[in-house]
């Protein structure tokens, strides 16, 4: 049987271990709490380059969007005006191009 110092000394070191174990989850929790911080304000950071890039490219479409439309709203007023101005080329280029499409169709449906 053990004698009373062994029991003192085990006991001590039993309340020594069990010490030991609260302040390494009091460790453990301040670390998670760090974390927890850093990782949120890495998120945050992430988050707002991620909205500036994407504000960025929005208005790059955009203005590529104008462009395109500008254009084609040009080239547009650039062929009204040649039909306005040579309407009888006009008519022959729509009467051919009208009989190349319904030879190209007959000619696929036989």
């Amino acid at each position: 049987m053990a004698s009373e110092g062994e029991k003192t000394k085990g006991s001590e070191e039993l309340s020594s271990v069990r010490e030991d174990l609260r302040q390494i989850r009091s460790d453990i929790q301040e670390l998670l709490k760090d974390a927890r911080s850093e990782s949120g304000q890495r998120l945050g950071e992430l988050r707002d380059r991620i909205g500036t890039a994407l504000h960025e490219k929005s208005e790059a479409v955009q203005k590529g969007a104008h462009a395109v439309k500008d254009s084609v709203e040009h080239s547009v007023d650039q062929l009204k005006h040649t039909a306005q101005e040579h309407p009888f080329a006009t008519a022959a280029i729509a009467m051919c191009s009208g009989m190349i499409v319904g030879a190209w169709i007959r000619g696929k449906h036989r």
